[in-house]
């Protein structure tokens, strides 16, 4: 629909921008809006064609794609149409109040924005502009994908029931999220798992590990696959590297368990002691998109009733006080508020990313399910 309203403007003499938060989703639109024109054969100067990022028409218009990452390239010229794609992702409102919004006025040119929410950002302030009465000039539209009819419908069910409610009411049903809220809900009603102190023949284990930095704790969560249950917990303070090694050798051998221990920075020598003592240690380097990873499967788990928890006030404190929030670069990410601790819910969400047998993407198999294999082509 973008392309098409681009390609009609620029047919008609019309200055046309595609604008994406970077070159690869300028490019979206851009090669829609290519694609029609050279259905439209006689009406491209291919004379005109040797820059990829600009296709001129006969008429004198012209459609270039643009990325919000070079400021420079998108001021200074008179504008018909600006569409921006994924707009909710590009981190500065300035992008349009400063650089694009001025190129429209001379032409009293228009502008199409399109993404999914992110949060309630600048995005979700022009959205609230186009269904407010003193905003004449601004229509806002939302959509579900379940609108789409060339969506398979048991694919979106499928979405629904294998990812975290917060993504699929963001990327399927394009509702504004806040940017700051609880990750979990519902922590207590998952309360029922009943404390082991030795192994049950029989079953498996997995173990997680969160190391301490400085005021912070170390702490080594064991989940029952077989039962779906948290088991044991074990929190240490202001113990020294060999110590934990120690304590974490311990663990690994009374539950026989594999164990998924934080690598980032400090830990790294503390897999190394756990290698060379025989422990079956599986690495893990945190980043915000890992981190994010684990800890969205670990909402699925609880949502989906795929684990129960121990009654340890301070994990259940610490799982009700994990929330999001959104860095001055626009990205989300999850954290404990200041001040708290989330030791707890790093040291479950490694348990639980090995206790899907095959991958983060499988689900586990425990209680009463089956391992279900989410597969897909994207949320859109």
């Amino acid at each position: 629909m973008a392309g098409i309203e681009a390609t009609s403007v620029a047919l008609a003499g019309g200055k046309v921008f595609c604008v994406g938060g970077d070159s690869n989703t300028a490019s979206i639109i851009f090669e829609q809006c290519l694609e029609i024109s050279y259905k439209l054969n006689a009406q491209v100067d291919r004379r005109k064609l040797r820059d990829p990022s600009i296709i001129r028409y006969r008429s004198g218009g012209y459609i270039m794609a643009r990325s919000a990452e070079n400021i420079q390239q998108l001021i200074g010229r008179g504008l018909d149409l600006i569409i921006i794609d994924e707009c909710a992702r590009i981190p500065h409102s300035s992008v349009w109040y400063e650089s694009l919004r001025p190129a429209l006025t001379d032409r009293k040119g228009g502008a199409l924005f399109i993404s999914t929410p992110v949060g309630r950002n600048w995005f979700y302030e022009l959205f609230q502009m186009g269904k407010h009465p003193d905003y004449a000039d601004y229509e806002s539209f939302q959509y579900p994908s379940s609108s789409n009819p060339h969506l398979d419908p048991a694919e979106i069910e499928n979405a629904r029931l294998t990812i975290p409610e917060r993504v699929f009411r963001q990327e399927y049903l394009a509702e504004f999220l806040e940017d700051v809220g609880g990750v979990f809900s519902n922590v207590r009603s998952r309360v029922g798992a009943r404390r082991q102190t030795t192994r049950t023949p029989g079953h498996n284990y997995v173990i997680g590990v969160d190391l301490a930095k400085y005021e912070d704790f170390t702490v080594i969560a064991v989940i029952d696959t077989t039962l779906g249950e948290l088991c044991n917990v074990v929190r240490l303070q202001k113990e020294d590297y060999t110590l934990q090694s120690q304590r974490i050798i311990v663990e690994a051998r009374r539950w026989n368990a594999p164990v998924c221990v934080d690598s980032s920075g400090p830990g790294e020598p503390i897999v190394e002691v756990l290698f060379a003592d025989g422990v079956n240690v599986i690495p893990f380097k945190f980043t915000n998109a890992s981190k994010m990873s684990i800890v969205q499967a670990l909402v699925l788990a609880l949502e989906q009733e795929d684990l129960k928890l121990l009654d340890e006030e301070w994990l259940l404190q610490e799982l009700e006080n994990y929330q999001y929030e959104r860095t001055e670069a626009g990205n989300l990410r999850m954290n404990a508020p200041s001040g708290k601790h989330d030791d707890g819910v790093m040291a479950l969400a490694l348990a639980w990313h090995i206790a899907q047998p095959l991958g983060a993407n499988v689900r586990p198999q425990v209680g009463r399910r089956r391992p279900i294999a989410v597969t897909g082509t994207g949320y859109q």
